[in-house]
């Protein structure tokens, strides 16, 4: 086994950065290990932590494991825009996982929905020149107006804009 070495605590600007130009090129477990040497040497980094949530969500795969750590690491957010933003960002891309070929499992859709809900939430608390939570609310909402679900799996016609978000 090998021992990791230690990130030089004056390096993680520059890591952060290179661990998101890894990102830009679809190499998300690069990213992913350069966030988890950031967060070793300053474990309270809020970019460090917000950024090893985006690696491993470009990594969903259906398998649970995942989201499930980066649920976990969603606690360790101090604000509350950037909790319900990131709550979001893991159920909307959890769900876009889901959706794969011509079957839509109808939890793809109610995790596009809840989703929305922590958008909106987070819209609510968004810093004035923020609009990312809009966006994703709006992505979520075109691709549940957008579906196609087989016969087999329809329960009411086509959804054409009714998401309540009770």
């Amino acid at each position: 086994m090998y021992e990791l070495k230690p990130l030089p605590s004056d390096s993680i600007a520059s890591s952060l950065e290179m661990a998101h130009r890894y990102r830009l090129l679809n190499q998300p477990a690069l990213a992913e290990s350069i966030y988890r040497d950031i967060l070793a040497a300053d474990a309270k980094s809020s970019p460090a932590i917000q950024g090893l949530i985006r690696a491993l969500s470009d990594q969903f795969d259906g398998s649970r494991a995942r989201v499930d750590e980066a649920r976990t690491l969603i606690e360790r957010l101090t604000e509350g825009y950037d909790r319900n933003y990131y709550n979001g960002l893991v159920l909307e891309r959890w769900g876009r996982a889901e959706i794969q070929g011509a079957k839509v499992p109808d939890t793809a859709l109610a995790s596009l929905r809840e989703a929305m809900r922590y958008y909106a939430e987070a819209e609510a608390q968004r810093p004035s020149d923020n609009a990312d939570a809009v966006l994703r609310w709006n992505a979520c909402a075109r691709t549940l107006m957008n579906v196609s679900r087989p016969a087999a799996y329809e329960t009411k016609p086509r959804l054409k804009g009714d998401l309540p978000l009770e």
